[in-house]
């Protein structure tokens, strides 16, 4: 965006939805590894949003996918990290936004293997 000048308009891109998911794994995949370093109040809520998740991402439900995203980064951001949580903040932004894109490869099994995790926390 340019002020007086113009603003462009971000189009879905399933490359950027890839490349950012891969790293958006990692990152996920430690704040479970590290779930104790969150107080207890946090880790009961992202395991019920994990057995909430399971069933809509059976059915491929993008808004589900989106959730067990927002699920696990609540996750990061209890455990106290402002470096992590806003890392991991930007880069789940731009897979939640380009996994609408046609060309975007949503792991689902991934995605129901996070929720699996989650809800054994």
């Amino acid at each position: 965006m340019a002020a007086n000048r113009y603003t462009r308009v971000a189009g879905l891109s399933g490359a950027a939805h890839d490349e950012a998911a891969a790293l958006l794994d990692a990152l996920h995949s430690a704040a479970i590894a590290n779930a104790d370093a969150a107080p207890a109040t946090a880790r009961k809520a992202a395991a019920k949003l994990g057995r909430d998740a399971a069933d809509a991402l059976a059915a491929h439900d993008l808004a589900a996918y989106r959730a067990l995203l927002d699920a696990v980064g609540a996750l990061v951001v209890a455990q106290g990290n402002a470096l992590y949580a806003a890392t991991e903040r930007a880069v789940r932004g731009r897979v939640a936004f380009h996994a609408a894109a046609e060309d975007a490869h949503v792991d689902w099994d991934a995605a129901r293997r996070t929720a699996d995790a989650l809800a054994s926390l």
